[in-house]
């Protein structure tokens, strides 16, 4: 098991009643048009433990840490920003309001990744977005 699926096991764990959330860095291999073929989960900061159907916060408390968490992982500042947030038991997919965020944070240029993990029944699901040259958002659960 990896440092990042122990973290995420334990969070799990831990809190196995309610939602936790924070940013999370990913880093994209590409294909030759850079369109991603994999993406691997670097960091993520718990910011807020929610209750048993809710996670969020805001951009002010990721300003809080973005700066300490740079300095410490430097090769972050090469990753893609994103979300990781858990269902709990619920299991892990996209609720209308994880899709709803997706589309919002579809960046011009790059990607937005998001991590959905669970204790129970799917035990992860994972989605990007971005804009298309039309600036419309697309999102591809994969």
């Amino acid at each position: 098991m990896t440092p990042i699926q122990s973290k995420i096991q334990y969070f799990n764990n831990r809190f196995s009643s309610k939602e936790w959330s924070g940013p999370a860095w990913y880093r994209i291999v590409a294909d030759e048009n850079g369109f991603p073929k994999s993406f691997i989960l670097e960091h993520f900061h718990p910011l807020d433990l929610g209750h048993g159907t809710a996670t969020e916060w805001e951009a002010k408390d990721l300003a809080k840490v973005l700066k300490q968490t740079y300095e410490k992982h430097p090769k972050l500042k090469s990753c893609y920003m994103g979300l990781i947030h858990s269902h709990h038991s619920m299991g892990a997919f996209f609720s209308g309001t994880d899709t709803s965020t997706l589309e919002d944070m579809a960046p011009d240029k790059g990607f937005y990744c998001s991590l959905v993990v669970a204790t129970k029944k799917e035990p992860f699901a994972f989605a990007f977005a971005y804009k298309d040259q039309y600036g419309k958002a697309q999102v591809y659960e994969v």
